[in-house]
């Protein structure tokens, strides 16, 4: 009984061993590298150092670079579908919102998120306005007026805006569009 015990406990040796060596085969611990061939999934991923994604990376939720961000290809930004008006405050999850007017039109620019930078597009056939009116007082520098972007067959204005310190301060505005 104690010998057999015996084979069965060389055998399971023998098998985490063999079991070692397949794990071993993804790591190059001379460098410390570890290589995958599929999906790595985590609640949370530490990474410091040089970091390649080959087939690209994909990262839902809020992300801290504490580093420079370099990129030797293309910056694509969101672009929201084609509306009448803007999103309420602190819910712009697009870069870019293009809003159509079929006559004068004036909407609330909502608040952002700190450090959050957007475009609004003016988007119209006929020669109208679209002003963006502050919620709030909170767009630098405007009192009551607004933002006024002008819209034609060959006239779309537009203005990047950037939220810090509560408020929406203009970063360039089309040379048509006027602050008021």
């Amino acid at each position: 009984s104690i010998s057999s015990s015996r084979l069965n406990i060389n055998d399971n040796f023998d098998n985490l061993n063999t079991q070692l060596g397949d794990i071993a085969g993804f790591f190059d611990v001379t460098p410390q590298t570890l290589t995958l061939t599929g999906f790595v999934s985590a609640a949370a991923i530490t990474a410091s150092g040089i970091v390649t994604a080959q087939q690209g990376l994909s990262v839902t939720g809020a992300s801290t670079l504490s580093g420079d961000l370099i990129t030797g290809g293309k910056v694509r930004y969101s672009i929201a579908s084609v509306a009448s008006d803007l999103p309420t405050a602190t819910n712009f999850d697009k870069s870019i919102y293009q809003v159509t007017i079929t006559d004068h039109t004036s909407i609330v620019l909502h608040s952002g998120d700190e450090g959050q930078e957007i475009v609004v597009k003016a988007i119209g056939t006929s020669a109208k306005n679209l002003t963006l009116t502050p919620d709030t007082a909170n767009i630098h520098g405007v009192a009551a007026g607004g933002i006024i972007l002008v819209t034609g067959d060959d006239t779309k204005d537009t203005v990047v805006l950037r939220y810090f310190a509560s408020k929406w301060h203009i970063m360039s505005i089309s040379s048509g569009a006027t602050v008021s």
